[in-house]
C-alpha cells in the first residue's frame, strides 16, 4: 500500500475518534444540563413548599439563616473549622450526620478541595456559632457521581451549625498558651522563643554561608523534615528557602538556639509541600544557628584560658611550647614525631590499626614528608604537615585545626564532620 495512503488512513481514524469524543462530551453536557435544570426547579418547589425564607443565593447554592450572631467571627481562607451538620435529600431521608450527643463535629479546612464547592459557598457566608439550612443543587455537591446513599444528580439539604472558627494565627497563638512558650520577637509573622543564645552581634549578612541544624513539625506534634548533624548549609538570601525560614535566620546570632513558628503566608500556602504539609498548615522549626569553626576555637580559647596563639590563613591556630635549636624540616626530611590528639573537649582521637581501633592519647611516629599520602598516619592532616615544615628538633607546639586542614566534610572514627581538632606536636628528629 502506498506510504501516503497509510498516512491519510490514520489521518482519518484519528479525525474521526476526535469527532466521535467530540460528540459524546457534548451530548454528556446536554445530560447534565438537563438534570441541573430540574435541580434549580426541584429546589425552588422545596423552598415554596416549606415556605423557607432565603436569605442569599451563591452559585445556586441558597442559604437560610436559622441563627445569627453579626459581631462573631467571619470565615477566611485557611481557617480550620468545626462543624455539626445533617445532610437530606428533598425527599426528607438523611444520608450523612455528624454526632452532636457525642459533640464530634466535623473538621474541615476552608479554600482547599476537600469540601464540596457548594457547602463551602455557604461557610463562607456564616459566622463562629452561627446555624443555617442551605440547598446545594448537584452541579455544586456530586454532580453526576454518586456515594453511599446519595444517587447522581441529588440535591442535597444541608442543616449546619458552626461551631468553631480557628484562623492560623489564632492555631499559633492557641499553641504557644498550651506549651507554656515564651515569644521573644516577632517580625514578618515569624514568632521567635529562645531556648539559648548565641554569640552577640553575630547575625548572617546576606550572602553568608550558614550551617543549621533543624527539626520541622506541623502544630500537632507531626515530624516532617529534619537535620541534626550540621550538615545542611544555606547561603542567605541566595538558597531558595521559604520566607518564613529564611526571616527565622536573619534574626538568629551564632551557636543560638530557638524555636520559630510561623503561617503558611510565609510557608508552602494553598499547596502544602511533599505531601506531610498540608495545606494552610503553620510550622514550627527548631534551629540550632551552628557556630562557625573559628567561633568554636575562640570561645575554646576564652574557657580555656589559652593565650597567645597565632593564626594561619590556611585555618589553623597555634602556640609554641618550647622552642628548639636543631635541624629544621623541609619539604623531602624524614621526621619523628611524638603527639598527642584530642577533640576540643579533650577526648582523644581514635585511629584504626591493624589490630583494630585504637585512642592512644600519647603516639609516636616515623613519616617521610615528600610521601604523597599516610595511610598509616591518618592522623598527618593538612594542617598538621604544614606546621611541621616550620618546625625544628626539640619544637614542641600546640595546633588548632578547623576541618578543612584537618577531617573535612566526612570525619574520621570518633571526629564528626567538619569538627575542630587539637593537636600537641613535638619535633624529636629530622634526617
Amino acid at each position: 500500500m502506498n506510504r501516503f495512503m497509510i498516512i491519510f488512513i490514520w489521518l482519518t481514524l484519528g479525525a474521526f475518534v476526535f469527532t466521535s469524543c467530540k460528540k459524546q462530551e457534548q451530548k454528556q453536557r446536554e445530560v447534565d444540563q438537563a438534570y441541573y435544570d430540574t435541580n434549580d426547579a426541584e429546589i425552588k418547589k422545596y423552598i415554596q413548599d416549606n415556605n423557607l425564607n432565603v436569605k442569599q443565593v451563591v452559585n445556586g447554592t441558597q442559604f437560610i439563616p436559622t441563627k445569627s450572631l453579626p459581631t462573631a467571627q467571619t470565615v477566611n481562607d485557611g481557617d480550620s473549622i468545626r462543624v455539626h451538620f445533617k445532610i437530606k435529600l428533598l425527599n426528607g431521608n438523611v444520608v450523612d450526620t455528624t454526632s452532636i450527643i457525642r459533640n464530634l463535629p466535623d473538621r474541615l479546612l476552608i479554600n482547599t478541595e476537600s469540601i464540596i464547592p457548594g457547602l463551602e459557598d455557604a461557610l463562607r457566608l456564616m459566622r463562629e456559632g452561627e446555624e443555617a439550612t442551605i440547598i446545594v443543587p448537584s452541579y455544586r455537591a456530586l454532580g453526576r457521581n454518586s456515594t453511599g446513599k446519595i444517587p447522581p444528580y441529588s440535591v442535597l439539604v444541608y442543616e449546619l451549625k458552626l461551631i468553631e472558627v480557628k484562623s492560623e494565627k489564632e492555631q499559633i497563638e492557641a499553641y504557644i498558651a498550651q506549651k507554656g512558650l515564651v515569644v521573644a520577637e516577632t517580625k514578618d509573622e515569624v514568632r521567635r522563643v529562645l531556648i539559648s543564645a548565641g554569640v552577640p552581634n553575630t547575625m548572617p549578612k546576606d550572602g553568608q554561608e550558614i550551617r543549621v541544624c533543624y527539626v520541622g513539625r506541623l502544630l500537632n506534634g507531626t515530624r516532617f523534615d529534619q537535620n541534626i548533624d550540621s550538615t545542611f548549609r544555606v547561603f542567605l538570601n541566595q538558597s531558595g528557602l521559604i520566607a518564613g525560614f529564611t526571616s527565622a535566620l536573619r534574626m538568629m546570632n551564632e551557636g543560638e538556639k530557638s524555636i520559630f513558628i510561623f503561617p503558611s503566608s510565609v510557608a508552602y500556602s494553598r499547596q502544602g509541600a511533599s505531601g506531610t504539609i498540608p495545606p494552610y498548615a503553620p510550622l514550627l522549626f527548631e534551629l540550632t544557628f551552628v557556630k562557625s569553626e573559628d567561633t568554636q576555637l575562640k570561645d575554646h580559647f576564652t574557657q580555656q584560658a589559652i593565650t597567645g596563639t597565632t593564626y594561619n590563613i590556611s585555618g589553623w591556630y597555634q602556640k609554641i611550647l618550647t622552642t628548639g635549636t636543631g635541624t629544621q624540616a623541609s619539604a623531602n626530611s624524614k621526621v619523628t614525631l611524638k603527639y598527642t590528639s584530642t577533640l576540643l573537649d579533650g577526648t582523644p582521637i581514635a585511629y584504626l590499626t591493624n589490630t583494630g581501633s585504637s585512642t592512644t592519647n600519647q603516639r609516636q611516629e616515623d613519616l617521610t614528608l615528600s610521601d604523597s599520602n599516610y595511610p598509616k598516619a591518618p592522623w598527618f592532616v593538612k594542617g598538621v604537615k604544614e606546621m611541621v615544615l616550620t618546625m625544628r628538633v626539640g619544637d614542641k607546639r600546640q595546633i588548632w585545626l578547623t576541618s578543612p586542614v584537618a577531617y573535612g566534610i566526612d570525619g574520621y572514627l570518633n571526629v564528626r564532620r567538619r569538627t575542630p581538632v587539637m593537636y600537641e606536636v613535638e619535633m624529636i628528629s629530622v634526617n
